[in-house]
């Protein structure tokens, strides 16, 4: 791939007008990837391995840019394309990522809920879809945030991965992976092995990924290792979260 030199404007407001008027600022490449999917799924994690693969300088959540690139990979994206169908027909190749709920909860409620984020192109806010109350339980918020956001996600994008099968170098998925980012099929043993050596030697992406699921509620440490502490706080959004969660082959 060849890729001009990207100057990137990270988290600067005062891009808002000039993004919205300036088409010039949109994605020019014919096989531009995309990777969105529910917050704390691995987006950052994504960003890393694609440039490993692609050997091409992928984004994590850059919010503007104003010449070509290969890969973008950011949550908000799901909600960008929503507002934006013009920025979602830029990209050929738009994967939604899917992370195990439990982890994906757990790791939403320790960094906690944050409504709106106003340094973006189109100010996403969980608000602006009816994802949840302001009043909510906090891990309702949580659930709330995997359930809808995830649907959202599957909604604009081309196809779901789960992480952990990339973890797992689950090999149908691998192979979809690298066909996505146009590498030759007699390559794929190759690319497999720079995929392990990504998971394996990226420890700081990995930790938030695994973490121990457990957290103070009242003073008293809450384990989120199982499915009943979510049906203890509310009946429906866990039965929300299973169905979901059973559809992306997740079990309890």
């Amino acid at each position: 791939f060849n890729m001009k030199i990207v100057k990137c404007l990270w988290r600067n407001k005062q891009m808002v007008g000039e993004m919205e008027q300036n088409e010039d600022l949109l994605p020019k490449q014919s096989n531009q990837i995309c990777v969105t999917g529910c917050p704390r799924s691995s987006t950052k994690y994504m960003a890393n391995l694609l440039q490993q693969i692609t050997g091409e300088i992928t984004f994590h959540e850059p919010y503007y840019y104003n010449t070509d690139f290969k890969a973008i990979s950011d949550w908000m994206l799901t909600g960008m394309f929503i507002k934006d169908n013009n920025l979602l027909n830029q990209f050929s190749n738009k994967i939604h990522i899917v992370r195990n709920p439990i982890d994906c909860i757990s790791s939403l409620h320790t960094i906690g809920i944050k409504p709106a984020h106003k340094n973006t192109p189109t100010d996403v806010c969980f608000n602006d879809f009816d994802i949840y109350n302001e009043d909510d339980h906090l891990t309702i918020k949580a659930m709330k945030v995997w359930t809808k956001w995830n649907k959202m996600a599957s909604d604009v994008c081309d196809i779901t991965m789960r992480i952990e099968d990339l973890d797992k170098l689950h090999e149908p998925t691998i192979h979809t992976l690298l066909d996505i980012c146009e590498i030759p099929k007699e390559k794929y043993k190759q690319y497999t092995d720079i995929i392990e050596n990504c998971y394996n030697n990226n420890k700081t992406l990995n930790t938030r990924r695994v973490n121990n699921k457990t957290w103070i509620e009242n003073r008293k440490e809450v384990s989120m290792s199982s499915w009943d502490y979510l049906r203890s706080i509310s009946e429906v959004e866990y039965n929300n979260v299973k169905s979901l969660a059973i559809k992306y082959g997740y079990n309890e």
